[in-house]
């Protein structure tokens, strides 16, 4: 028989949320859907979040110093969230070639950070490698 671990899931999203930056509610209902629709427990479904949303928690990031060279449109998904790339050239560490690396901005992070990015501007950021 399985053994799952006993936590505090409220306290367990609630320390998502402080490190990803995203709402409570917005963590606590996506973790409800892995519940639900993919009937996972609440111990496995929290370890599925995070493997899903890696990038936000800050896992598995290098750092990149790049210039602006394109910015998409706002785009609508299915589930009502917003999602804007921008496309930097950066210098890659290993070959010193020139690749092009998108960054994906969700939600609020389109006004609050998008909006102050400019084309052909260089800005220091972590990235995916």
């Amino acid at each position: 028989m399985k053994r799952i671990p006993t936590f505090d899931l409220d306290a367990e999203i609630a320390k998502l949320a402080e490190t990803a930056d995203i709402e409570p509610a917005t963590i606590s209902a996506q973790v409800s859907e892995i519940i639900n629709k993919e009937g996972k427990d609440p111990f496995t479904a929290i370890i599925m979040w995070k493997g899903r949303n890696g990038f936000a928690l800050g896992t598995g990031l290098n750092d990149y110093f790049g210039r602006v060279v394109a910015k998409e449109g706002v785009q609508t998904k299915g589930d009502g969230s917003q999602v804007s790339r921008v496309h930097f050239a950066v210098e890659d560490a290993d070959s010193r070639e020139i690749v092009f690396k998108p960054a994906s901005l969700w939600n609020d992070r389109i006004t609050t950070v998008g909006d102050l990015l400019e084309l052909d501007k260089c800005y220091t950021m972590k990235a995916s490698a």
